[in-house]
């Protein structure tokens, strides 16, 4: 029990504290126990009883009064969930064979009930494992004291009562050497070089990284197993140094700190390559053959080996020989060879033989024996030579054709079906295995068209042609030259393009001036492609010209065409006339907004804009606003001092340039808007004599962005249509006199400012003139 001191000690000090007891079934309250300080522990309690407390405290006078007692109490065993602390046993790793013990202790009322598990499942003393449990001393053990690679896992420690559960664990790693590799042990790839050998890591690595796999061969011809590499960081190795066509059997270890795995075995394998030698090709077929080489073709084999074909080594020997020669120094690529250096009038037989990466097959049947001569043949052209072309006018054409024809052939060239005749600029060349035509100083004219050659001899004959473009200049534009829209400093020319492009796109024009006084050609200007129309600029007035168009291609600038007649530089038509003076329709600190009307006379030609011109009233000097023409005829003008005071001037422009300035705007100040005043506030009847009134009122609200300058008072009698100016105020009060008594009338006021008159009040009512009371 605990309490407090009493607050009245009655004079003397506490020396101490009676504690009573009293029993459900007792009449009053027995001494218990006693304690000099507020606090006591009472004990030998019967277990089931219901008893209440209260306490006394003790001065030299004796026992103080009691406490209010406590409610009735049950004596009963408390209920406590269990706590564990497993912290020290998180992580526990031990070499295979050595002791494992896991010793905790547990609190918990009344005593928990202990379960361990490993890995989920409960776990019971064995010959291996020993579970033990010391309620007295709340400790619970599990000892192996010769733990295993099994014994590895997560042991659970579950503790619990009717207060509740409690839960805590330990991982236990036993350290020791890896499984076996998972297999299969397989051959991916076997030559008769090397084996290359694949596994899969063990299912169990004993706790510790693998450090390498082991690998050991078999010779089955001896039966003893060797090495052939220790710590193999990768679960592939290819073993060299083997013996073709012999067997073996290869194992595998994985290998980590505490040792080496059981082995996995492989089954037994060849040394050999996957392939054979291929099959031998078909008979080599003679294709042609002449004085110097013969062309050979042949099938492949039937079978390649199960390797592919990289190549064929092909043979000739002279008919009736028995040594045979080899025809290049590497296999030949395709199915397909031209055999050189043959002697004329000799028999010659050939056969070929196929080469897989296991190497030559056997060697195919000889060919037909055949007798290096040239046979008569029909002319063959090499037209490699013989393609389209463009030249440049006055450049060499020059065309050559080869080619093979026995008997020597009788040649001709023709351009679009005439056949050429040597002259000055043409020459025809024949030799027995070629022919060349050459032109010089070529022009479109003359020699672009389609040239042919025809080659014939007793056997047959062959042509070709190709077509030969020549290139220019091009020609003049197509007639006329358009002159319009002359003005004193431009003209507008129009053309057509020229008939002939010279061959080669138009890439623009050239456009020349001439003074007719002067008769000097000047660059006037140049236009692109597209555009078969220019307006020259900067002409002199008064002056005549004449004008010229000359097109241009990749190859230059062509013929002019000349307009066909010279052209004087003037406008048309006048300068506008003048608009009427501007007027401002509104201002702000920095501009003012002006508009005006078109003047009435054009000039003859459309007003395309106006120039405003503007003046400070302090200077003499006017100042465009716009280098520009405005399109309208309402402009803001920007950039002006808050405050200065302008004048403005507008001038109309046409083709013909700009007219006369307009009368200037009456002076006008760059500053906000003003305008009318608000209605004053407040209008009341001050004071009524028999001739007269005292009227007061309050500013308008809003004073129009101008100082109020004074007030005007307005009346209006019974009889009045309207109201009538009566009096003027420089402030918010005034008296009213000469009021015929007897009237009965009403006020109202107005505010006066740089604009002029504000808006009225309210009126007052209805007012009589009189004496006062």
């Amino acid at each position: 029990l605990s309490w407090e001191k009493p607050s009245n000690d009655g004079g003397a000090k506490i020396e101490g504290y009676i504690i009573e007891k009293r029993g459900l079934d007792d009449d009053d309250f027995v001494e218990v126990a006693r304690s000099p300080d507020t606090r006591c522990k009472i004990g030998k309690l019967p277990t089931g009883d219901e008893v209440e407390f209260r306490v006394r405290a003790i001065n030299e006078a004796g026992k103080g009064k009691p406490s209010d007692p406590t409610d009735l109490t049950l004596i009963k065993t408390p209920e406590i969930k269990p706590t564990l602390d497993m912290s020290h046993l998180s992580d526990i790793r031990v070499k295979a064979g050595q002791p494992v013990t896991l010793d905790v202790s547990f609190t918990g009322s009344p005593m928990p009930t202990v379960e361990w598990s490993k890995d989920d499942v409960t776990l019971k003393s064995t010959d291996s494992v020993k579970v033990s449990t010391q309620p007295k001393d709340k400790t619970t053990t599990v000892k192996i004291p010769r733990s295993k690679r099994g014994d590895s896992g997560v042991y659970k420690l579950t503790v619990s009562n009717a207060s509740g559960v409690t839960e805590g664990s330990a991982n236990v790693t036993v350290l020791d050497k890896p499984s076996a590799p998972e297999g299969p042990l397989e051959y991916p790839e076997t030559t008769k070089e090397y084996i290359i050998l694949t596994w899969q890591p063990p299912r169990d690595n004993g706790g510790l990284e693998i450090i390498g796999y082991n690998i050991d061969r078999c010779d089955k011809r001896r039966g003893n197993w060797v090495t052939m590499a220790t710590t193999v960081p990768r679960l592939t190795y290819k073993v060299g140094k083997v013996m073709e066509g012999c067997e073996y059997v290869f194992r595998v270890t994985a290998e980590n700190q505490m040792g080496v795995s059981e082995p996995l075995e492989g089954a037994p394998v060849i040394a050999k390559d996957p392939f054979d030698l291929p099959d031998a090709p078909a008979c080599p077929v003679v294709e042609s053959v002449t004085k110097e080489d013969a062309l050979l073709s042949w099938k492949p084999p039937r079978s390649d080996g199960g390797s592919p074909i990289v190549g064929y080594i092909v043979e000739r020997r002279e008919s009736n020989t028995p040594r045979w020669v080899k025809v290049t120094k590497a296999p030949v690529k395709g199915t397909e060879v031209t055999v050189p250096d043959l002697i004329e009038g000799k028999p010659y037989e050939f056969r070929v033989m196929a080469v897989n990466e296991a190497g030559p097959s056997e060697p195919s049947e000889a060919s037909r024996p055949v007798v290096a001569q040239d046979p008569h043949c029909k002319p063959k052209l090499d037209l490699s030579g013989l393609k389209d072309q463009t030249v440049r006018g006055g450049q060499t054409i020059r065309l050559t054709v080869p080619y093979e024809a026995r008997p020597s052939p009788t040649v001709t060239w023709s351009l679009d079906g005439e056949e050429f005749k040597p002259d000055k600029r043409v020459r025809i060349d024949k030799t027995d295995r070629s022919t060349t035509i050459q032109i010089s100083n070529c022009t479109r004219a003359d020699d672009m068209g389609r040239y042919k050659v025809t080659v014939r001899n007793e056997v047959g004959s062959s042509d070709a042609s190709c077509l030969i473009t020549v290139i220019d200049v091009p020609g003049p534009p197509k007639a006329p030259i358009d002159v319009t829209g002359v003005t004193k400093e431009t003209a507008t020319l129009s053309w057509n393009v020229p008939k002939d492009d010279g061959g080669s796109p138009i890439i623009g024009y050239v456009i020349e001036k001439c003074d007719t006084t002067r008769n000097v050609w000047s660059r006037a200007g140049s236009t692109g492609k597209d555009k078969l129309t220019s307006t020259i600029s900067n002409l002199t007035e008064g002056t005549e010209y004449m004008f010229r168009v000359s097109a241009e291609n990749g190859s230059g600038v062509g013929e002019p065409l000349e307009c066909s007649k010279p052209v004087v530089a003037k406008n048309p038509y006048e300068v506008p006339g003048v608009p009427e003076a501007p007027r401002v329709t509104s201002t702000s600190r920095d501009s003012v907004t002006l508009s005006w009307l078109p003047p009435d006379d054009d000039g003859g030609s459309a007003v395309i804009g106006y120039i405003i011109e503007r003046r400070d009233t302090t200077s003499p000097r006017w100042v465009r606003v716009n280098h520009q023409p405005i399109p309208d005829t309402k402009h803001k003008v920007p950039e002006l001092v808050n405050g200065g005071e302008y004048e403005f001037r507008i001038r109309a422009v046409n083709a013909g340039g700009a007219g006369n300035p307009s009368a200037p705007c009456a002076p006008v100040i760059a500053r906000e808007p003003i305008f009318s005043a608000g209605p004053p506030g407040g209008l009341n009847v001050d004071d009524v004599t028999d001739d007269s009134v005292t009227l007061s009122w309050e500013k308008p609200s809003n004073d129009g962005g101008a100082k109020i300058e004074g007030y005007i008072i307005e009346k209006r009698g019974l009889d009045d249509d309207d109201f009538v100016e009566v009096a003027r105020s420089p402030d918010t009060r005034c008296k009213i006199g000469k009021l015929p008594t007897g009237d009965e009338v009403e006020f109202r006021v107005r505010a006066i400012n740089e604009a002029g008159k504000g808006k009225p009040s309210d009126p007052t009512d209805l007012t009589l003139i009189k004496t006062p009371e």
